[in-house]
Formats: structure tokens, C-alpha cells, sequence
């Protein structure tokens, strides 16, 4: 019983992995994909690198934003696109509304940062897409993809870019060819804007959007089934431990013999023991459920 209960500890820390995680404040380094739920104002700080790989879901909490001081790269893939949504797409199931255009206030990137890339990034239901402070930032856009915009999809030194919601876009402003910081992300659909104060010659890349998995929801399924497993679990080790403990303690009253008395009333505290520790974290998988199934 005592390894049932080993396993049970395993599986609740196990599935627990699975739950999102909590941004707020500063943040750099690498970005692993996943799901992230972004509190407050989040900062890439100067002189700090921001790195999101392919397949990360960042989900924002109302008003909250991203502001780049420093670098941000997002290193998308059309299969595995690096997602910016509302929170309340993260809780679709169970939201009271549907994800609104004025969720969270959207990516502002500052005159300090050095180098932005975006590589096949959704940004959705936000007031501002990306607002860029200053016309002269170095950015890269590869296939981002805007929808459910507020205000507009992109604004770059007070001025708004024209960009079509839901269609795939593509520029270069103030990057030269032979910049190093671009040199592995050479892309043939990206085409080169020598005047970054005009608009009219960024040119969009039509690419088929691929489907868009909802794989929130399946995490969410997988962490249901393992409380379920994990309470199963928990009930049919309370009352089997129960039951025995019951049964060693008649067979202990009617010893006569000191050494199997001693013998059985060691087997009613192991089975006492297991009873009320199963017993303790069979609530556990009780509430993980219920937590589940309301959010």
C-alpha cells in the first residue's frame, strides 16, 4: 500500500507539470513552449534578451502588456506559430465572454530596443498589435499575423501601418542584408524598406494560416484525467485499508500469544497509517478536479 501511495504522490506532481505558468515583472532568457499566463506590465529590460521558441502560447491577463526595452526574438514556425492572446482565449471553455478586442493592451516595443524579430507569431485581441515608439527601431517581420485588433495591428513612431487582420505579414525596416543579427534568418519572402517613415512599400506575403491547435484544452483533459486517476486512486487505498484495518483488529483482540499480538498490532498501525494518508490526499485529487473543471 505504502508504494500505491508512492505512485499516487508521482502522479499529482506529475500532472501538475502540466498547469501553466505565471508571468509578471522582468523577463529574458528562453522561453520554452507552453502555455504562460502574463500579469501586470511585462518587461524585457535593456541590454536583456528575449528568446520564445517555436510552439509558446503567452496569454495575457486584462491590461496587461509587453514593453521591449532590450531585444525580443520569437522564433515561430508556420506548424508551431508563437501565440499573444487574452487569457480568456486560455479559459475559452469556461469564460463568461469570448475573447474581446480590449482584453490586453498589446506589445509596445521602445525607442531602446535594439533588434526585434517576430517569425510567424499571432498577435490577437488586444487594443494595439505591436506599437513601435520609434521609426527608426531595426525590425524583422516574418509572417505575423494579426486579428481582433482595437486600435491597429501595427503603429510605428505615432504612425499606423496599414495591415490586413488575419493575413499574414511580412517587412524589413531599417535592417540592412549583410546585418549579422539577420544573417540565419534570411527568408525570400521578406522584402527590404529602405524608407521607414512610409508605408507604401511594405509588401505582405500571403501564406495559408495552418490550423490552429487548441492545445490548452487538451492539457486541460490530461490534467482532468490524472486527478481523476489520482482520486480513483486515493478512494480504493482509503477503503481497502479500512477494511483490513478493521479485519487485523478483530484477528489482534483474540490473540492470546504476546508475539503474534505484537506482530498483528504492527500490521493495524501500518494499515491505521495508510488509512488516514490516503485518506489526507484523497481531498487533494478532489479539489485539483474541481479547480479543473470550473477554470
Amino acid at each position: 500500500m505504502k508504494f500505491i501511495i508512492t505512485i499516487q504522490i508521482i502522479l499529482f506532481l506529475t500532472f501538475a507539470l502540466f498547469s501553466q505558468q505565471f508571468i509578471t515583472g522582468e523577463i529574458s532568457g528562453l522561453l520554452k513552449p507552453g502555455d504562460y499566463i502574463i500579469s501586470g506590465t511585462v518587461y524585457v529590460l535593456r541590454n536583456q534578451k528575449l528568446q520564445i521558441a517555436p510552439g509558446a502560447r503567452l496569454y495575457f491577463e486584462q491590461f496587461s502588456s509587453l514593453t521591449v526595452l532590450g531585444e525580443i526574438r520569437c522564433d515561430g514556425t508556420q506548424s508551431e506559430p508563437v501565440i499573444f492572446s487574452s487569457v480568456k482565449e486560455y479559459l475559452s471553455s469556461k469564460a463568461e465572454a469570448p475573447p474581446d478586442v480590449f482584453d490586453w493592451n498589446g506589445i509596445e516595443i521602445t525607442a531602446d530596443a535594439p533588434f526585434v524579430n517576430f517569425d510567424f507569431s499571432e498577435i490577437r485581441n488586444c487594443i494595439f498589435g505591436l506599437k513601435i515608439k520609434s521609426a527608426s527601431t531595426r525590425i524583422r517581420l516574418n509572417n505575423v499575423t494579426f486579428s481582433n485588433i482595437g486600435y491597429s495591428s501595427i503603429s510605428k513612431g505615432g504612425n499606423l501601418v496599414e495591415v490586413k487582420s488575419d493575413v499574414p505579414f511580412s517587412c524589413l525596416w531599417n535592417i540592412d542584408s549583410s546585418d549579422v543579427r539577420i544573417q540565419t534568418y534570411t527568408h525570400k519572402t521578406i522584402q527590404q524598406n529602405n524608407q521607414p517613415d512610409s508605408t507604401s512599400n511594405v509588401k505582405q506575403t500571403l501564406v495559408k494560416p495552418d490550423s490552429r491547435r487548441h492545445l490548452p484544452l487538451k492539457r486541460k483533459k490530461l490534467f482532468l484525467v490524472g486527478t481523476g486517476i489520482f482520486t480513483v486512486c486515493s478512494g480504493a487505498t482509503f477503503i481497502t485499508s479500512s477494511i483490513r484495518k478493521r479485519s487485523v483488529a478483530t484477528i489482534y483482540t483474540e490473540q492470546k500469544n504476546s508475539y503474534y499480538a505484537r506482530k498483528y498490532r504492527e500490521k493495524y498501525n501500518s494499515c491505521r497509517t495508510i488509512q488516514y494518508t490516503s485518506g489526507s490526499v484523497l481531498p487533494l485529487g478532489m479539489i485539483a478536479g474541481i479547480i479543473t473543471i470550473i477554470f
